[in-house]
């Protein structure tokens, strides 16, 4: 795995999946999203009516991708957007494969993505010091979009629900309040009955008003999901202890892990 991670992050052109819009082409981001924004028909009208009292003053941060998808929101709406991703097209511009979208062919993209006040972060979603960077690069702001779509790149990720929690983790305490997070589910989170017993403390929130959150099932890949962090929400996300996470593996298949 580490060898292929290798290969993928020196020519990300070779991924199957990369710089999808909001709302156009096959691999949209609505698409994925869709299940979980309110049968809303467009993931750009929904997020800035979401975020419409932080028009102007947004940030927005996408993990796992180079975040082209903020050339696409209404002109000014965010203040700054950044992305976090294991490689920044700034450095490979010129090494386009037919895997990139013609638009994304052209420089005035990466022109045009500058004078939004967008920036690449090349970092690890792992590693604590990417974090550090990012607040850094913030000033120390809060983020109120949060998006990750990595698709198949969630595969690379440990296969550890402990390590999948502490990542949400960390997105949750990022985000601000009355900001808005989507992001993906691992599909053996569902496997292991964790998407369930979690739901129980997420409702618990939820019927507070502290939070406003779903997760759906898209057509294709990965379980989704979106959570609003309310004014008054606690610090830290509610995530299954060590016992409950052993519990719900001694009782799948995947108990030999343990």
């Amino acid at each position: 795995m580490v060898n292929f991670m290798k290969e993928i992050c020196c020519d990300p052109y070779l991924y199957a999946v990369m710089n999808s819009g909001l709302d156009a082409g096959e691999n949209a981001l609505y698409y994925h999203f869709a299940p979980v924004i309110e049968n809303a028909s467009s993931l750009r009208e929904y997020i800035e009516g979401v975020l419409e009292n932080k028009r102007g003053k947004a940030i927005g941060c996408e993990f796992g991708g180079q975040g082209y998808f903020f050339n696409e929101f209404t002109p000014g709406f965010f203040e700054k957007s950044v992305a976090v991703s294991l490689y920044s097209f700034w450095y490979n511009i010129g090494r386009i494969s037919k895997n990139v979208s013609k638009k994304l062919r052209k420089p005035k993209t990466v022109k045009q993505l500058k004078s939004i006040n967008h920036s690449i972060i090349k970092g690890n979603i792992l590693h604590e010091g990417t974090y550090d960077f990012l607040s850094q690069q913030l000033s120390g702001q809060k983020i109120d979009l949060i998006i990750e779509r990595m698709m198949l790149g969630l595969d690379y990720l440990p296969p550890n629900p402990f390590v999948i929690f502490s990542i949400f983790q960390k997105w949750y305490e990022m985000l601000n309040e009355e900001g808005l997070m989507l992001v993906e589910i691992p599909p053996y989170f569902t496997k292991l009955n964790l998407v369930d017993k979690w739901s129980d403390l997420l409702n618990d929130l939820q019927k507070q008003n502290l939070i406003d959150y779903q997760i759906g099932h898209p057509a294709i890949n990965n379980k989704v999901l979106r959570l609003i962090k309310r004014r008054g929400a606690p610090e830290k996300l509610p995530i299954l202890t060590t016992k409950e996470v052993v519990d719900c593996l001694r009782e799948s298949n995947y108990g030999l892990w343990f």
